[in-house]
């Protein structure tokens, strides 16, 4: 299984400045990987993970918020999710939690 994070994961000794200024990548990252532990991994169960709102504004599913600063405003765009033994892309735009519908996208075959 391979989760994504907006920040540099690895146990290669790396400098992350992502790390130094409070990003709350770090947090999202580690709520996915506790709640891909709790139920299944399948298609479902990780949708269930991208409409998760806890930690409320930092949560995995972001939304806009009007009051901050223009520059630290942030909202989720896109909710992907790989079945690489499908070979197949799901994409919806918008939070997840929006009911939004997911395409489908055939992987090609390579080689």
């Amino acid at each position: 299984m391979l989760t994504h994070a907006n920040h540099f994961e690895s146990a290669l000794s790396r400098h992350d400045t992502l790390k130094y200024i409070g990003s709350s990548s770090f947090f999202r990252s580690s709520r996915a990987r506790r709640l891909l532990g709790t139920g299944p991994v399948d298609e479902e169960g990780i949708r269930a993970v991208l409409r998760d709102h806890g930690g409320y504004p930092q949560a995995i599913c972001r939304h806009d918020e009007p009051g901050v600063a223009d520059a630290d405003r942030t909202e989720t765009l896109f909710s992907l999710v790989l079945d690489l033994d499908e070979r197949r892309m799901s994409i919806a735009h918008g939070p997840a939690c929006r009911g939004v519908e997911y395409h489908h996208i055939r992987l090609g075959e390579s080689g």
